[in-house]
């Protein structure tokens, strides 16, 4: 049977079309100790924190991941959407400071539609395709990827970094 999920819209996030007096962000003292048992939130602060979740939520559902930020302190490994790609941050934790375009520690994830090209390609009549690439990892040394499509129909993809299969439909 088949998950469903809750969908947040735009039109569903709350307090979105209150005014500025109904929605204000607590002062940096209140969000640094949260309320206290017993104290109820004035409105506006309340207004405020849900209204951010939702817009969060919204923007995960219209995204997959959170948009890059200059101010966001990334985790090694860390996703983030920035124009119409995603990339990941392979640099020390912290602030990457430059855009992923910019700044060589975010690597490009590949779409779907690149490797779609690639086997593709290899469906030819072609046993093996050779392909000699800089990797960007040793600029002084090329490595040699070989690619092998095999009598199933699966496609070995080698270099010295990785070894993966993928399945051709």
């Amino acid at each position: 049977m088949a998950q469903t999920k809750p969908i947040l819209k735009p039109a569903d996030i709350w307090a979105s079309n209150a005014n500025a007096a109904n929605k204000q962000k607590p002062n940096q003292s209140k969000l640094d100790s949260g309320w206290v048992y017993g104290e109820k939130p004035p409105h506006n602060e309340f207004n405020w924190w849900w209204s951010l979740v939702g817009e969060l939520i919204v923007h995960l559902e219209q995204h997959g991941v959170p948009a890059w930020d200059s101010q966001s302190s990334y985790q090694r490994g860390a996703f983030a959407f920035y124009g119409t790609e995603i990339y990941q941050w392979t640099g020390t934790n912290g602030t990457s400071g430059q855009q992923p375009t910019v700044n060589p520690k975010w690597i490009e994830i590949p779409n779907t539609k690149d490797v779609t090209d690639l086997i593709n390609t290899i469906k030819a009549d072609l046993s093996k395709i050779y392909i000699d690439i800089n990797s960007g990892l040793n600029p002084i040394q090329n490595q040699n990827i070989v690619i092998e499509k095999s009598w199933n129909g699966s496609v070995l993809v080698l270099d010295t970094k990785r070894i993966s299969t993928i399945t051709q439909s």
